[in-house]
């Protein structure tokens, strides 16, 4: 019963440290992004130490919230006391979000918009590299947003609508390296992503939907012999 009241009480909670939300939503909004166009990986090294980077920047915003905010977990999003729950929220999201990006690829087209990177990578990752990426961004991109952004920004200004729009802008713009589709289709997933949160307030089902959305078409399928190029 407590654990359900916290659930719905966490995004309409006051802001008790100013200064480390502030740091928090800095670090949640635009510190990947920024080790990204830092670190553009050439080579395997360089791509794993990037890795590593964003799993840390995870890290430090936990601490904050831990130890600056002086919050639980569950701030953000994460229970662990429904995680079959979860697993069937996130498998149906990933669907919803699959749904969603196969709408803006046809609407990409129809436009003669490139879908994908508008110039080759520099460096082409092993699968076991590209399945750690893949595993990173599920994580770290949904507690960075959805987790993390999402809430402290409805707790600030008590409006699902705006909050997600703040949230959501930049995450688009920041696939700006894969054209106008890349932004459409990043924006798309990312509203139904979004949504799914808002509704359940679960961290893990965001979580899986991302990953698996990710995993299946990069990694599972090309180990299987499947090409969709």
């Amino acid at each position: 019963m407590k654990t359900t009241a916290l659930r719905h009480q966490t995004s309409l909670g006051v802001i008790r440290h100013p200064a480390a939300t502030a740091l928090g939503l800095l670090l949640a909004m635009f510190g990947t992004s920024f080790i990204l166009e830092t670190l553009r990986a050439s080579d395997l090294p360089t791509y794993l130490v990037r890795e590593g980077m964003i799993f840390l920047l995870l890290g430090a915003l936990l601490l904050l919230i831990r130890y600056g905010e002086e919050l639980p977990f569950s701030s953000i999003g994460w229970h662990t006391d429904r995680l079959g729950n979860a697993a069937l929220w996130g498998l149906l999201g990933a669907v919803a979000t699959v749904a969603a990006i196969a709408l803006c690829v046809l609407f990409a087209q129809s436009m003669h918009w490139q879908v994908g990177e508008q110039h080759a990578p520099k460096f082409h990752p092993p699968l076991w590299a590209e399945t750690i990426r893949i595993f990173r961004a599920g994580i770290t991109e949904e507690a960075f947003r959805n987790g993390y952004a999402l809430e402290r920004l409805l707790s600030i200004t008590g409006r699902r609508s705006v909050a997600l729009i703040i949230t959501l802008v930049p995450f688009a713009l920041f696939h700006f390296p894969q054209g106008p589709a890349g932004i459409l289709i990043a924006a798309a997933a990312g509203v139904v992503l979004s949504l799914i949160y808002l509704w359940r307030r679960s961290l893990p089902a965001v979580m899986l939907a991302h990953f698996s959305v990710d995993f299946i078409p990069n990694v599972l399928l090309p180990l299987l012999g499947v090409n969709l190029g």
